[in-house]
């Protein structure tokens, strides 16, 4: 099914009150809220795609999504000392909501990461590309299942929803309302609990290896006290390694659920926050 562009700029450029130029500022500035959120959402590919295809990206989105800008905004927009305004807080909404969206796949990364480095296995980290950080073999693993089931459970679309509320709430030319960065809101205190919150569910994901490494760590102890002439850290090493990745085996399904559920309740939770800024 092809689009006649002709007519979908025409059909904007025939709304009473707003001219080429309104259209095309609007234009751009919903190009640069998105351009942070596709170089740098794993889900879009980030670094794994080249630039000028991510540019590409953002200004289709953009036009998907013009329909709510143009309901939500005001005509009344040009090049001038505004827009440099406006461009810079779009730039800002576009880094903000990248980093909330990437934050399930820094959770899953981080618990391979603790996974790798309870069985004596971090330092085997290499570039991960998605992420643009270091990260361990159990870390790439998580997080590149984690994007599979991201795309199996239909989440762009809970997420595509969720920048459509947020062009709606705000607008591309338009500020946040007064107080709603105040440490009482719910996006302050959120910030404030993040970090508890990722270093908790990545334990709580990693939980059972860590908890199979700590008792082969146990069984070592014991068989270095019984037979002393045994060399414990070579065996240890294996050892380790071997038990992490067997209860990681037999837990396969139950980490595929919490990965999805923990996805889904956190994309949920980005449409929530979004909601509170509502003036």
């Amino acid at each position: 099914m092809s689009i006649d562009l002709d007519n979908y700029l025409n059909h904007f450029l025939g709304i009473p009150g707003l001219s080429a130029l309104g259209l095309l500022c609007l234009y751009m500035l919903a190009v640069l809220r998105l351009a942070p959120i596709v170089s740098f959402v794993p889900f879009f590919g980030a670094k794994l795609s080249p630039a000028p295809v991510r540019i590409m990206i953002a200004c289709v989105f953009a036009l998907f999504f013009m329909p709510v800008i143009l309901k939500s905004s005001s005509f009344d927009i040009a090049f001038d000392a505004a827009f440099l305004g406006y461009a810079f807080k779009e730039l800002l909404i576009g880094f903000f909501i990248a980093f909330l969206a990437m934050i399930p796949f820094i959770i899953a990364t981080t618990a391979g990461l603790v996974i790798d480095y309870m069985r004596g296995a971090s330092i085997m980290q290499m570039q991960d590309p998605s992420l643009q950080s270091q990260s361990s073999p159990i870390g790439q693993l998580y997080n590149y299942i984690l994007i599979v089931i991201f795309f199996a459970v239909d989440g762009p679309f809970f997420f595509f929803d969720a920048l459509s509320k947020a062009f709606a709430i705000l607008p591309v030319d338009g500020y946040l309302k007064s107080g709603a960065l105040d440490l009482n809101t719910p996006l302050a205190k959120l910030f404030i609990d993040l970090v508890n919150q990722i270093m908790t569910i990545a334990i709580q994901l990693g939980a059972p290896a860590i908890l199979a490494i700590l008792m082969a760590e146990m069984f070592l102890g014991i068989a270095n006290r019984l037979a002393q002439q045994v060399q414990i850290a070579f065996l240890g090493m294996s050892l380790k390694s071997l038990a992490g990745l067997t209860i990681l085996w037999a837990g396969w399904f139950f980490t595929l659920r919490v990965l999805s559920k923990q996805t889904l309740d956190w994309f949920k939770l980005i449409d929530n926050l979004i909601l509170t800024l509502k003036g």
